[in-house]
């Protein structure tokens, strides 16, 4: 998605759910997350929204006595989007000539800056998607459906 302007966006994700073939079966029931990330020059996130969702049956009685392969048909998914967990990722904005590298170090007053405007270092995205998919992340996500 080309940006004409910078400023805030809006727009509406549509997307198919997955085919429950490609996924494993312990995993299509219960908790998980969808992430929404945005990248610059496609090679550095900067922004990343995560939404927790939820996928169970349609059924009390199901839902208290799954069967061991799940029933598909009765499966229904609520996504808990008025808690997104928003996370900013400091990038280089700028293009670097072949070969530079930035010196972090070189102003202390911008590792302040982004430390206010909550963004997290350059780098930690992985850390950031492995905390996010947590099983006690998961586990309070779970008690929010």
């Amino acid at each position: 998605m080309d940006c004409p302007q910078p400023g805030q966006m809006k727009f509406t994700f549509e997307g198919d759910a997955p085919h429950p073939s490609r996924l494993p079966v312990g995993d299509i029931v219960g908790v998980t997350a969808v992430l929404l990330t945005c990248s610059y020059k496609d090679s550095q996130e900067f922004l990343r929204v995560g939404y927790y969702v939820n996928v169970e049956y349609d059924t009390p009685e199901l839902n208290e006595n799954p069967p061991a392969t799940p029933q598909i048909e009765r499966l229904s998914r609520h996504v808990l989007a008025e808690k997104p967990r928003v996370t900013k990722f400091q990038i280089d904005w700028d293009d670097l000539p072949a070969g530079a590298t930035v010196d972090e170090n070189a102003n202390p007053n911008l590792a302040a800056q982004a430390s206010a405007e909550g963004l997290l270092q350059k780098g930690s995205q992985l850390q950031d998607r492995q905390d996010l998919m947590s099983h006690a992340n998961l586990a309070e996500a779970a008690q929010n459906f």
